[in-house]
């Protein structure tokens, strides 16, 4: 950083751009009310996301890594009845195709 004067951001952003690497990370969050569905309902299926799941490990929540390196973590608060969701996918379109894919498994089995 020293050497050639720029924050660690700025050579970080240089050295994607220089690869070709590009990814889109979102945070969101969503409320629910029953919290042991939901995690039965994960631990048997999965959500349909737009790209194939390649492992799923299952220890603060799922997380779900995909064929290109793209992942998904979903995870109870443990403070709010609220469920947390981080995605990075190489995206923004992919990422909120797979958020509607979260939301949209979370309500069928939140009943």
């Amino acid at each position: 950083m020293a050497l050639i004067n720029k924050p660690l951001s700025k050579i970080v952003e240089e050295v994607k751009e220089s690869c070709g690497y590009v990814s889109t990370y979102i945070e969101d969050q969503l409320s629910f009310r029953n919290r042991n569905k939901i995690i039965k309902a994960l631990s048997k299926n999965e959500p349909t996301f737009s790209y194939k799941c390649t492992t799923t490990h299952y220890s603060d929540g799922c997380k779900y890594d995909f064929e290109d390196g793209s992942w998904i973590i979903i995870r109870f608060s443990g403070t709010e009845n609220l469920i947390r969701y981080y995605i990075e996918f190489p995206t923004e379109i992919e990422c909120e195709r797979n958020i509607k894919a979260i939301e949209k498994f979370i309500t069928k089995f939140d009943k």
